[in-house]
């Protein structure tokens, strides 16, 4: 089985890839259009060099090799897209050909606080967030975003009207002044102060001039 997960930066997409990859009999590709996208936008991402004399900048023969049998003799061949690198004169008619799996979720679990579970757990049974025009969702995550980055209320318009979701300013102006405080004071007794441990979740740093793939 040929399968594409889909996803976008910073989700679970790495660490799905590596418990396949714990399996015996599914082989792995890390985002096999990454070099491609390079050379066809011409960005400069970090270690840009290396990832393009890595990777295959055939379109066509990643597409064949995406929808191949599994190499080394494999059963499964899971392969971790970005969906942003799916641009225009890269072929997208092998998708057809393998089982597509996309990681989505609700914007009360991965939205603006990354901790929407807590303030809708912590809600009392009657929260203040129901019986309004929109889902609590959607006033989470546009009280989130406003609180959480230097957003205009406009800039939070946007945002939702880019997902399909219409509201006015002044809708915004008031979720804010009306919930605001309350999901402050509800996010902060739940965060925790910073300890000696840290995690990196695959980024790159410069050492010594050159960027560094951790």
């Amino acid at each position: 089985m040929d399968i594409a997960m889909w996803s976008g930066p910073r989700n679970l997409s790495t660490a799905m890839m590596y418990s396949f990859g714990a399996r015996g009999d599914c082989a792995l590709w890390d985002e096999p259009v990454y070099a491609a996208y390079l050379q066809a936008t011409g960005l400069e991402h970090p270690m840009r060099a290396e990832i393009l004399a890595a990777g295959d900048c055939d379109a066509a023969r990643i597409a064949a090799r995406c929808q191949g049998a599994p190499p080394g003799g494999k059963t499964h061949f899971y392969q971790k897209h970005m969906t942003q690198h799916m641009i225009d004169g890269i072929d997208r008619s092998w998708i057809r050909a393998v089982v597509n799996v996309f990681l989505i979720g609700t914007v009360a679990l991965i939205g603006p606080f990354g901790r929407g579970h807590v303030l809708r757990s912590s809600m009392p049974r009657k929260s203040p967030l129901e019986h309004h025009r929109f889902p609590p969702d959607i006033i989470l995550c546009a009280v989130g975003w406003y609180q959480r980055y230097p957003l205009s209320y406009q800039d939070i318009v946007d945002l939702h009207t880019e997902r399909g979701i219409k509201i006015d300013r002044s809708t915004v102006y008031r979720w804010v002044i009306k919930f605001g405080p309350e999901i402050t004071e509800r996010t902060e007794k739940h965060l925790r102060r910073a300890s000696v441990d840290w995690h990196v979740d695959e980024t790159y740093i410069r050492v010594g001039g050159k960027w560094r793939y951790l």
